[in-house]
């Protein structure tokens, strides 16, 4: 007996939702071109936050320092800088650090490097003169002049006192954080703030 094998071919037809492999890969080319732009405004994005992140902890450094400077003693910083002012200047490009007497404070100043920033921190206190202007209360002129509340009980002009201005009791404290972008060239962040002795 002899056995007969028969091929059935039938054509190759394609069912109607599938791709061929020329549009598989004409689809794939398609998607790569439109991801480029993405790609480079993600890089641009990245870059961006890179700056941003040095500019913030420029910021948070500066405050950092700026509030252990203010809790020293009034004339404790401008003598461990010397010299007789007008402006007394700690840090920069100088490499500073100081230790309060008591042990609980510390100040350092000068080339830092803080997570990926790498600056100068730089404390700049200016003695600046100052007169006290002191209102004086009238109770006449507060029966006199009753429609305007700002004025109720207090003479014009007021007294300026002392007759000289009076320095080494009124500190204003700059605080300068300066690093170098590869991309715009030096940048720098200031803070200020200022500090007054009252009582003598």
């Amino acid at each position: 007996m002899d056995v007969v094998f028969r091929s059935h071919s039938r054509p190759i037809t394609r069912s109607p939702g599938g791709f061929s492999l020329t549009e598989i890969v004409l689809a794939l080319f398609l998607l790569a071109l439109a991801f480029l732009p993405i790609i480079g405004v993600m890089g641009t994005s990245i870059e961006g936050t890179q700056k941003d992140e040095e500019v913030i902890t420029a910021v948070h450094l500066a405050q950092t320092l700026l509030n252990t400077a203010l809790q020293f003693p009034f004339n404790e910083l401008p003598a461990q800088a010397g010299g007789s002012g007008p402006t007394w200047t700690l840090g920069g490009a100088t490499p500073f650090s100081y230790k309060s007497p008591s042990g609980n404070l510390t100040l350092r100043l000068g080339p830092l490097s803080e997570k990926r920033l790498t600056c100068t921190a730089e404390l700049q206190i200016t003695d600046l003169p100052v007169k006290f202007r002191v209102p004086v209360y009238s109770p006449p002129l507060k029966a006199s002049d009753s429609n305007d509340p700002t004025r109720w009980g207090w003479a014009d002009p007021p007294l300026e006192l002392p007759k000289s201005e009076l320095t080494n009791h009124y500190h204003r404290y700059l605080i300068i954080i300066r690093w170098n972008d590869s991309r715009r060239g030096p940048r720098f962040y200031s803070l200020a703030s200022f500090k007054a002795r009252l009582v003598d």
